[in-house]
């Protein structure tokens, strides 16, 4: 990249991050519920949006960033609800996740004149939908579903998937435990903390974004305790992963690792 198209992205990125009227919400602990899909059976969590709340949300590309704490990966959610023309698009919202497809940088806020979104990190561009544009991403923004919502509508009502629930059944969750890693954001090292109140295998196995395994442990005998474990994140680009814990071979918990320092 020359120095004048760099120049550019610079100010096109301080533009959208200091124009755009985009607050950040910390939503509270959603509730799941097990709803059955085609083939699979996901646990899912529903949030209700209040949109009297947000007034940007009531004009067209009006836009506004969310955090919800889901409680069962342990993190919270982060994502752009996006007032769409319907012109445009057949649906009143885009929702969408602040995290870019190729690397796990995070996407800046709605620019208020090219009402696009545009990656942090490589400067890939996507439009209000969360359709792709150009750049290296080559991918769309994760599109989240919500419930039918018409024009006067109280709510808006997303839906965030936890995991896929196959396999694991109550007693199992209940004998393990998996608390945030630390550092958090991190850089080559971080440590996660866990235990378990039965004698059991346990591992771990850590996925990209596109649920791709680029990280994993063996499985190790462990008897009812408390234990930490120091994660070497070395050679893994900067980036958000999700790192599932296993017991038994049936995995229990999730935590997000959001690695970005050097």
């Amino acid at each position: 990249m020359d120095n004048e198209r760099r120049d550019f992205l610079k100010k096109f990125l301080t533009l959208s991050v200091f124009t755009s009227i985009c607050p950040h919400i910390a939503l509270g602990e959603l509730v799941p519920t097990e709803i059955e899909k085609k083939d699979d059976n996901i646990l899912q969590g529903v949030y209700e949006l209040e949109i009297e709340q947000y007034p940007d949300l009531l004009e067209d590309y009006g836009s506004v960033m969310i955090k919800v704490y889901n409680s069962k990966l342990n993190y919270y959610e982060e994502i752009y609800v996006t007032r769409v023309p319907e012109n445009i698009k057949a649906e009143h919202f885009s929702i969408l996740r602040n995290i870019c497809p190729h690397e796990g940088q995070y996407v800046l806020p709605m620019h208020p004149i090219t009402k696009t979104f545009t990656c942090s990190g490589h400067g890939s561009v996507f439009n209000v939908t969360g359709n792709y544009q150009s750049g290296p991403a080559a991918a769309d923004l994760t599109n989240y579903q919500y419930y039918a919502w018409e024009p006067g509508d109280k709510y808006l009502k997303i839906l965030f998937d936890f995991y896929d629930k196959t396999g694991i059944t109550e007693n199992e969750q209940m004998h393990i435990y998996l608390k945030n890693s630390h550092p958090n954001p991190c850089g080559d090292y971080t440590n996660i903390f866990y235990g378990t109140d039965v004698d059991s295998y346990i591992n771990y196995e850590i996925f990209d974004l596109q649920s791709n395994s680029v990280l994993k442990s063996k499985k190790e005998y462990k008897v009812k305790g408390d234990y930490s474990e120091k994660i070497n994140l070395q050679n893994l680009p900067n980036g958000v992963y999700i790192l599932n814990l296993y017991m038994n071979g049936i995995r229990t918990n999730s935590l997000k690792i959001n690695k970005s320092k050097d």
